[in-house]
């Protein structure tokens, strides 16, 4: 069968108010079931959300979500490193049905 609406593209957007708790969760439940990581792990990544929130510097950081049709498909942040200059790449994530 052949759609009437041609199929929608994948953007990638900034963040927004509600991602950050939509990155801990996905993070969550992929590497629980992948890896069998616990509670720990989603903790961790819930203390990176908070962390790149509270000192984030609009003009070094980023975190980028991609989606389709307003569904979550995956995200990366770059963040500041400690040593001046350099960044760092974290909480890459591609759910498995893309």
């Amino acid at each position: 069968m052949t759609s009437l609406h041609p199929s929608s593209q994948v953007t990638l957007r900034t963040h927004r108010p509600e991602d950050m708790g939509l990155i801990t969760h996905r993070h969550g439940i992929f590497y629980s079931k992948a890896y069998g990581f616990d509670q720990r792990f989603e903790a961790l990544i819930a203390r990176i959300t908070t962390d790149f929130i509270n000192n984030l510097q609009p003009n070094l950081e980023r975190c980028w979500i991609a989606e389709k049709d307003d569904e979550f498909l995956g995200c990366i942040m770059l963040v500041q490193d400690k040593q001046p200059g350099v960044a760092k790449l974290r909480l890459l994530l591609v759910e498995e049905k893309v």
